[in-house]
């Protein structure tokens, strides 16, 4: 991690509705979706080894297709599969 947790989770965290109270940093940080974990890397905020770095965007690219209702083909799956599963 290059930045403090607690900055992590107020960039980067779920989003708060305004006179909520916080959430703990760290619980914050691990309710952290897809997307804001990805903007975290490439902003410079977190460091992610390659093969953490490539799980997560196969990972974040599967959701995203899915989302939007659109099919993962074949080796999108296959794909998907060795990633989480090996």
């Amino acid at each position: 991690m290059r930045v403090p947790l607690a900055r992590l989770a107020q960039d980067y965290g779920p989003r708060r509705e305004p006179g909520t109270p916080a959430e703990p940093a760290g619980s914050a940080v691990d309710m952290m979706e897809l997307g804001a974990m990805w903007s975290a890397h490439c902003d410079g905020a977190i460091r992610l080894t390659p093969a953490e770095r490539r799980r997560l965007r196969t990972i974040r690219d599967a959701r995203n297709r899915l989302a939007h209702r659109a099919p993962l083909d074949s080796p999108r799956l296959h794909f998907l599969i060795e990633e989480l599963c090996y």
